[in-house]
């Protein structure tokens, strides 16, 4: 990083410590949600497994499915605060950074919004407020959650049956590095339209 860069990556710590109790709670949650969400669903999946056997009858069923619908609640209570506290955190961080760029902005001399329209840096700041907010706060809870979920899908398949894990499982490496690829090559395009 350059020196300019460092100072800029100061200048946020003090505008991030604040938030990270919230954003603590909001990455628990998510942690929940991810690992808990597919031990459900496969649990469901069991109680089913016992009515297609004609094992369990249609009242053992109708209580075991009130008796599962209040972890499901939690687990959509988990996401969907998660998600709410996220944004509020993104929110706040949002509008600290305007206001620090801003502040640097009306320090500028005449001349600088001479060259530059006031509609393009207000247009400039939003842009970099909102890119800076989700890659520092959304891109960190959807790996968590999408980690989360494969590690969890993971084992289940695994304690389902051992073969049929490393069977799907041994090609997502591959399929990665190749949408990896796919994604880069898509990007680029999309750059080089921007300049025609």
């Amino acid at each position: 990083l350059g020196m300019e860069q460092r100072e800029g990556v100061r200048r946020l710590f003090p505008m991030i410590l604040p938030l990270m109790p919230i954003y603590s709670i909001s990455i628990a949650l998510m942690v929940l949600d991810s690992f808990m969400r597919n031990a459900v669903w496969h649990s469901f999946a069991t109680l089913l497994d016992g009515v297609d056997a004609g094992t369990m009858s249609m009242e053992e069923l109708k209580w075991l499915t009130c008796r599962n619908q209040v972890p499901i609640f939690f687990i959509i209570f988990a996401n969907s605060s998660s998600r709410a506290l996220t944004a509020k955190v993104t929110s706040q961080f949002r509008l600290k950074v305007r206001a620090e760029v801003m502040r640097c902005m009306v320090g500028q001399d005449i001349a600088f919004f001479d060259i530059f329209p006031s509609g393009v840096l207000q247009e400039r700041l939003n842009q970099d407020a909102e890119m800076l907010a989700g890659k520092l706060f959304d891109l960190p809870l959807d790996l968590i959650r999408l980690s989360g979920m494969l590690i969890s899908n993971l084992c289940a398949v695994y304690w389902l049956m051992p073969e049929l894990c490393f069977m799907i499982f041994v090609p997502l490496p591959f399929l990665s590095l190749a949408q990896y690829y796919i994604m880069k090559y898509m990007n680029r395009n999309v750059e080089r339209q921007r300049k025609i």
